[in-house]
This record gives C-alpha cells, structure tokens and sequence, in this order.
C-alpha cells in the first residue's frame, strides 16, 4: 500500500517502531468477554519532508464490525 503525507503530498516511507517489550498492536474490543482477542501489528510511516509520522494496522480487515 502506498501512503501519501496530508500535509505535504510526499510518498510516505514505512518504518520500524522499536521498544523494549515488542511490536505495537491494535486490539479490536470484544462484545462479549472470554473471547479471543483479535490483534494487528501498528506499522508507522514517516514523511521525509516534514516529519508527519502516521500509523496503519497491517490487517484492517480485523477491525470489519
């Protein structure tokens, strides 16, 4: 997928996020408790122009209500 800054129009470039304890999730919020939850890694991506830095899910299609 290619992303495109809002502010400048530049090709975003996909990054790497680094922490100590792992990658970044998104957790789509179970209606009912004691189900599985369903995650998807945060990709960042960064505008080399100005710095305007946008997170994307790897699998959106997770989050479909």
């Amino acid at each position: 997928m290619i992303y495109m800054c809002r502010n400048c129009g530049v090709k975003l470039t996909r990054c790497t996020a680094t922490n100590t304890v792992g990658q970044f999730s998104a957790i789509k919020k179970q209606d009912r408790a004691f189900t599985t939850k369903k995650t998807s890694e945060l990709v960042p991506y960064v505008c080399s122009t100005c710095g305007l830095t946008e997170w994307y899910v790897k699998e959106p299609s997770i989050f479909k209500e």
